[in-house]
């Protein structure tokens, strides 16, 4: 989804969340009811997001009234009695940039209150837990093996946090790449967490990498279940979509697009940077330069167009080392050029 089509949706949103607001009034004239049918017909996109707003009010509906009162109470317009309206009112402002300002609370409540059941591992073991966290270099990976005998690649520049109990085993992944060869164990399913997503699997070996802005997991065997939540101006609501991946596919997500289509990838490419190579099928050139800059202490950065260079599709296969041929590759293959003007920085930028 592009910036542009991003801010369309967000509009038909707005106008989606208003009609909500107004057809679950008392005050709905028959004339306004068959305008909003019309609206509701005329356009796919207008059926999904009114269904998308619908279910956010549905999940705020479940909180009592007093749960939002005090510094977010929002009054209630004249002849509005019914909790449902009050809740419609609020729905109004939470779809907007600046209700979604004010009310950083309520969606905080929100989320922890959902995201705490749909996305994380609900803790609750009694006994023994295991903290550990770790970190590499620029250029370097690093193989763990953990107490269950889950084998744990870490990327170069990046870092993981781990806590291990006896119900459940979670790896947070904080930055960078982990390839996971996950030990099988039925009675303690094992999650990754990196950004938004979460990964639950009980044995399998698959690939997260965690960029700026979005998230990327592969599989190399076996099969895992993956939930993203979805965003609306780049805040995460407590509900979203999940997807089952096995051998030889992967799936990317991003507070943008949300979660997007299962693809079919070569096995080889799955973790390849274990072995020095960075490849792709169809990544964003952003994504190239993020994994690139985990090798190198020169930094390179996207400048210009960034959301049109930005967006560039990737595929192809690169040694992650070789800086230099891959800045090389993107000047033949794109309308880009680099600037190197500035000691310690590289520049891709328009042509």
């Amino acid at each position: 989804m592009t910036p542009e089509q991003k801010r369309e949706r967000d509009d038909i949103l707005r106008v989606a969340s208003d009609w909500l607001v107004h057809i679950e009034s008392a005050q709905v004239s028959a004339t306004e009811r068959r305008a909003f049918e019309r609206w509701y017909a005329a356009d796919p996109r207008h059926r999904d997001m009114y269904d998308y707003a619908n279910t956010f009010y549905q999940a705020l509906g479940t909180l009592s009234v007093d749960e939002l009162e005090g510094d977010i109470t929002v009054p209630k317009a004249p002849m509005q009695s019914s909790s449902q309206i009050a809740w419609s009112e609020r729905l109004t402002r939470y779809f907007r940039p600046e209700g979604l300002r004010a009310h950083t609370a309520v969606l905080a409540l929100a989320v922890l209150l959902f995201v705490g059941f749909m996305f994380t591992p609900i803790i609750t073991d009694v006994g023994s837990v295991v903290r550990a966290q770790h970190q590499t270099g620029v250029g370097e990976t690093r193989v763990l093996t953990l107490d269950d005998g889950t084998r744990l690649t870490l990327g170069a520049a990046s870092s993981v946090q781990m806590r291990f109990s006896p119900r459940e085993r979670h790896v947070r992944l904080t930055s960078g790449a982990v390839f996971l060869e996950v030990a099988k164990d039925a009675d303690r399913p094992f999650h990754v967490s990196a950004g938004h997503l979460d990964v639950r699997v009980r044995g399998t070996e698959f690939d997260v990498n965690l960029q700026d802005d979005g998230v990327r997991v592969a599989v190399a065997e076996g099969e895992v279940e993956v939930s993203y939540p979805f965003t609306v101006f780049d805040i995460a609501l407590p509900f979203g979509a999940r997807s089952e991946l096995s051998q030889g596919q992967q799936i990317a997500a991003t507070a943008a697009t949300g979660l997007l289509d299962v693809q079919t990838i070569n096995l080889s490419a799955v973790g390849a940077w274990r072995q020095g190579r960075l490849s792709y099928n169809g990544a964003r050139l952003s994504e190239l330069v993020t994994d690139a800059n985990r090798y190198t202490d020169t930094r390179v950065i996207i400048a210009g167009d960034v959301d049109r260079i930005s967006n560039y599709s990737v595929r192809g296969s690169f040694d992650a080392r070789d800086i230099d041929t891959i800045l090389e590759t993107l000047v033949e293959v794109y309308p880009v050029r680099v600037d190197r003007n500035e000691a310690g920085t590289i520049r891709i930028v328009d042509p």
